[in-house]
């Protein structure tokens, strides 16, 4: 028997997934169509925010929230340490100071405690104040927590919830909030790509409950074009032109297709069912690592958090072992069974590392020297999943 590759993670698709998209690319519209903002209204209904702008990227969401909030060279923006780099190259790039803050080391969550030491230094400055949390691997970071210090000391909050599209937060009131309600942000900002909870082949969505802040989003999502059938003021007569719009901002192309809304639309439909998918999966990993902590564990998942796993992340005790994650990750590869390491901190990243103090972050430090991110996929079965956890246990007993 020829064993099938296993990826840390990939996309799930349905036929009715196929059928969704082959219907619009029969229809007449491919791009700025009516699947658009289908796919827009019921994100929103789902994620219980009042608006969803739907965006070419995650990356393109996070910029679009940037630049609506008025980021720029004049700005210091806060970033956990652990995350990908679009969370912080997308204020980067538009001029503003990174900030990197510290993470937990069980859970590669940022902490609230180290953001609000990093804000103080700067809470005299001139400086316009944002920040960006990541809710990692698909479980919240400490939303309310994290609110109160943003108002307190006026800073802008970005949830970046591209792991974590159908998790829930819970507060110290027992109440819980799904992400990208935006009940503690300025906005929330998701992602699409394959290996997301959901996919649209490359796509990313931004929701929001402030009218104002939405309508800057879509002037700028388009090249910050206001056109004849979004007039402000039908009084003044220029507008009576069909052809007449105005660029009123400086912006880029950032929109995307309805092939991919299709696509988006079709997998929303399923993600409670991909989600209990992954969830199961996670829960095997966990009892049959439960045995063996704390040398190799599941990272924890945290009390204020219902998750949506995105990513199954193992912390290993390598030093115990005596391996090291490369001759792991070989070693597993040789057995068709391709991880991947979520991620490298910023710090140690060359175009974030000058200046940096590692000391400030030496809990994110250590969170990364342990993890390896193992299969987990909707498309998985529990015989893959066993094969994953033979492997892992019968690498670690020949190298112990």
């Amino acid at each position: 028997m020829v064993r099938k590759v296993l990826n840390y993670s990939k996309q799930s698709i349905s036929n009715k997934d196929i059928e969704s998209v082959i219907k619009v690319l029969k229809s007449d519209f491919l791009t700025t169509g009516p699947m658009i903002e289908r796919f827009e209204k019921n994100f929103s209904k789902y994620t219980s925010s009042k608006y969803s702008i739907a965006c070419s990227s995650g990356t393109s969401a996070l910029l679009l929230s940037y630049l609506s909030l008025g980021c720029d060279k004049e700005s210091v923006v806060f970033v956990p340490n652990i995350t990908f780099t679009a969370t912080a190259s997308a204020a980067k790039f538009l001029g503003a100071k990174i900030i990197l803050v510290d993470c937990d080391e069980e859970s590669g969550l940022i902490l609230p405690k180290s953001l609000e030491n990093k804000i103080k230094i700067l809470s005299s400055s001139k400086k316009k104040m944002f920040c960006a949390v990541v809710h990692l691997n698909g479980q919240c970071c400490d939303l309310e927590e994290i609110s109160k210090i943003c108002r307190k000391y006026k800073v802008h909050l970005i949830e970046d919830a591209c792991h974590a599209l159908g998790a829930k937060f819970i507060d110290s009131k027992k109440r819980r909030y799904i992400v990208g309600d935006c009940n503690f942000s300025d906005f929330s900002t998701f992602s699409f790509h394959p290996v997301k909870n959901i996919t649209m082949g490359e796509g990313g969505m931004i929701n929001t409950n402030s009218k104002e802040l939405f309508e800057k989003a879509i002037l700028l999502r388009n090249h910050g074009i206001l056109k004849r059938l979004e007039e402000k003021n039908q009084s003044d007569s220029k507008w009576k032109d069909p052809w007449y719009y105005e660029v009123q901002d400086v912006s880029l192309n950032f929109r995307t297709s309805d092939i991919n809304c299709a696509l988006g639309l079709s997998q929303l439909k399923r993600i409670d069912t991909l989600k209990k998918k992954r969830e199961k999966i996670y829960q095997r990993y966990i009892e049959a690592f439960d045995s063996n902590k704390p040398y190799i564990e599941v990272v924890k998942k945290n009390d204020n958090s219902i998750p949506a796993w995105h990513l199954c992340v193992l912390r290993i005790d390598f030093n115990y072992f005596k391996i090291t994650r490369n001759e792991l990750m070989n070693l597993l590869k040789n057995m068709k069974i391709n991880t991947q390491v979520h991620y490298i901190p910023l710090s140690r990243q060359p175009v974030y590392s000058e200046k940096t103090k590692n000391s400030d972050l030496k809990f994110s430090l250590k969170y990364y020297e342990k993890i390896l991110s193992i299969p987990m996929y909707p498309d998985m079965s529990i015989r893959d999943v066993d094969y994953v956890i033979r492997s892992l246990k019968k690498i670690f007993k020949l190298v112990r």
